[in-house]
This record gives structure tokens, C-alpha cells and sequence, in this order.
């Protein structure tokens, strides 16, 4: 039943999405040509079903011309980002993504705020340099407009628990579908 929901539900919005609506039309060939190199419907969708599910989430746009000559958005659940909120608005978001290397677990804090990009890594509580992983090494930290943040939170419910974070589908209601399964 909630996969049934989840399906119906993520339809329902998919189909009713509005296109984006630009000022000239070279806007929405380029619009175009990104949304067809980030397989964004795709993305859209499994976003969608994620917060759904989580609670909410974030796309990370990203620009690297090695990968693509358009910006690249990643998605990252819920459960992999944090918010750092000021005076009940968001200064940034911090993507977080697990590495494991030398029989360790490390974490990469993307803190993704307006006008800085600044890459930490910890292993466990304790930072660690970016170059302790070979693939880390050539990553930087980038200053830019401060009136831009390169990261979309994306939310539909309000958690009634957490404040400033999106509520599950499932809030609430997890007890009817342990009912309806021993039914």
C-alpha cells in the first residue's frame, strides 16, 4: 500500500508540474539542454518519492567542464544533508557524502552557503586534511556572488518534530499501516 502510494502520489505531481517559464527563449533552449544533460524528470522524480519518504532534501549544483559543459545538479536525500539556519532563514546546507579508505569511514561536508563553497572532511568528529583521500586532493574552496547559493532545499510537509525540516508522508500514520499489515 505505501509503495501504491508513493507511485500515485509522485504521478499525480509529475503530471501537473508547469513548465518553467523564461524571459527569452535562448533562456529555455539553455533550461532545455540542462534538463536533458541532468536526466532532471528522472531526477524530479526520485526526489519527489524521496522526500515523500524522508521528509525532504536538497539538489546540489555543481560545475565541473571535465563531466559536462552544463551545471550539474545531484540530488541528496534528507538524511544526507543538514541546514544551518540564521534568524529563521537558511544560510546553508551542507550535502554530506560517506568515503571509506584505509579500513576507515570519512565524511565530506559540502557547506554550500550564499556566495562560498567550502569542502571539510572528518573522519568520525575530527576534521581531517581533504588530500587524506587521493580523490579529495584537487577539491577547493570558491567564493562567488553572494546573493546565489548553489543549493535548492526541497520540502512538501512540514516535520512536526524537527523544526525547519519536511515531515514523511508516513508522520503519523505508521501505526494504521502496521495495523492494516496484521490484517
Amino acid at each position: 500500500l505505501p509503495g501504491f502510494m508513493f507511485r500515485i502520489l509522485s504521478a499525480i505531481v509529475l503530471a501537473d508540474m508547469n513548465d518553467f517559464n523564461f524571459a527569452a527563449n535562448d533562456q529555455q533552449y539553455i533550461w532545455e539542454e540542462i534538463a536533458k544533460d541532468n536526466k532532471f524528470q528522472k531526477k524530479l522524480e526520485k526526489a519527489l518519492k524521496e522526500v515523500l519518504y524522508i521528509g525532504d532534501g536538497a539538489f546540489k549544483i555543481t560545475i565541473d567542464t571535465e563531466v559536462s559543459e552544463y551545471p550539474i545538479m545531484e540530488w541528496y536525500p534528507g538524511d544526507r544533508i543538514e541546514y544551518v539556519w540564521r534568524r529563521d532563514r537558511i544560510k546553508e546546507v551542507i550535502f554530506k557524502t560517506p568515503y571509506m579508505a584505509h579500513g576507515q569511514k570519512y565524511v565530506l561536508n559540502e557547506r554550500y552557503g550564499y556566495g562560498y563553497i567550502i569542502n571539510e572532511l572528518y573522519s568520525g568528529e575530527r576534521m581531517v586534511e581533504k588530500n587524506t583521500l587521493p580523490e579529495l586532493s584537487r577539491l577547493a574552496d570558491y567564493n562567488f556572488d553572494k546573493s546565489v547559493m548553489l543549493a535548492v532545499p526541497l520540502k512538501i510537509y512540514e516535520s512536526g518534530k524537527y523544526e525547519g525540516r519536511g515531515g514523511s508522508i508516513f508522520d503519523g500514520k505508521l501505526d494504521s499501516f502496521d495495523a492494516f499489515d496484521e490484517v
